[in-house]
């Protein structure tokens, strides 16, 4: 058996590599069966503007569905999917859906997903992570279960000299549920 500090440090490796391997623009790019779900942010340049349609059509040319939210502070934002595979996802954990009170409707999870921010540590949490592909999601109930999530953040930012990017929200979903919420 690995010692834990061994396994936090392969965690933080491996959790590197997926973020640069699926954000930015791959998050697009690697939208498909075993990653359902993708956004990618634009500017609200007319440069921001051009660069996001010409990414809608693309994604369209491959058989993904694309949404858009238009955010005056964080700019445009698209969200492509593959309809079929974000449904046979949902239809897998539509009891996890139903007890949140969330849809179970590819276009209206993606719409809910997007303007709703869910605590980690929760089963919605992991649903949602997975169908970004975010498979190493610090929040995630089954990454490295019985070792706090604080010494994962701390591993990724010993590691990297930087916090984890979903840092902010694991320490906002700590707070929120120590207030009860």
């Amino acid at each position: 058996m690995m010692p834990a500090h061994d396994a936090l440090t392969t965690w933080a490796i491996r959790r590197h590599h997926d973020l640069h391997r699926r954000e930015g623009p791959a998050s697009l790019l690697t939208v498909g069966p075993d990653k359902p779900l993708g956004a990618m942010g634009f500017g609200t340049s007319v440069r921001g503007a051009f660069a996001a349609v010409l990414a809608a059509m693309r994604m369209n040319f491959r058989g993904m569905v694309v949404d858009h939210a238009i955010n005056q502070s964080t700019g445009i934002w698209l969200y492509a999917y593959d309809y079929d595979a974000l449904n046979d996802l949902l239809l897998r954990h539509s009891p996890v859906l139903w007890n949140a009170g969330w849809p179970d409707h590819p276009s209206a999870f993606v719409t809910r997903s997007r303007v709703d921010l869910v605590n980690p540590g929760c089963d919605l949490f992991d649903l949602i992570a997975e169908a970004y592909g975010d498979v190493t999601n610090p929040g995630r109930l089954d990454v490295l279960p019985g070792v706090p999530r604080a010494e994962l953040l701390a591993a990724y930012q010993t590691r990297f000299g930087r916090p984890d990017p979903e840092a902010w929200r694991i320490e906002r979903g700590v707070k929120r549920a120590a207030e009860g919420l």
